[in-house]
């Protein structure tokens, strides 16, 4: 199967995952000062693994089949933003104000999608006849491995 491919090339050696783990070793009983090193980019790129998590568990992918690429794209961009925002609340991650949080929150959403539409387009889960023409967030997102 095509999918189980893409797994073992994304899990586990994948830079977003290995930012993944060191941010989801932090609980909401860590100390302050170590919560305060993490940026908008390493929210985001736990977000992004986590995404495409949840997208490679879509039942259409269980079953062998898969969505179109811009389809693909729209999915996975709207699980990352979602996932920065569950992620920021689980980790209670302090912010001086609900405007720094916002602000924070944003930039990981967008680092989260750029990541999450990269890796999806470098997943070989599409053949490039399949590729849309690669849009902006792709071309910033962090190159996969």
């Amino acid at each position: 199967m095509l999918f189980s491919k893409i797994k073992a090339k994304l899990h586990l050696s994948h830079p977003l995952a290995q930012q993944r783990d060191e941010f989801l070793s932090v609980g909401p009983d860590t100390p302050i000062e170590k919560k305060s090193h993490f940026t908008s980019d390493v929210v985001g790129a736990a977000a992004a693994f986590e995404a495409w998590k949840l997208f490679e568990k879509h039942d259409v992918h269980q079953e062998g089949g898969k969505v179109a690429h811009a389809r693909g794209k729209e999915v996975i961009g709207a699980l990352a933003a979602a996932q920065v925002i569950k992620l920021v609340d689980e980790r209670k991650i302090p912010f001086k104000s609900e405007k720094d949080k916002k602000k924070f929150i944003g930039a990981a959403q967008a680092q989260a999608k750029c990541d999450a539409k990269r890796a999806l387009r470098e997943s070989g889960f599409y053949e490039s006849k399949e590729l849309e023409a690669p849009d902006a967030d792709e071309l910033a997102g962090h190159k996969a491995v």
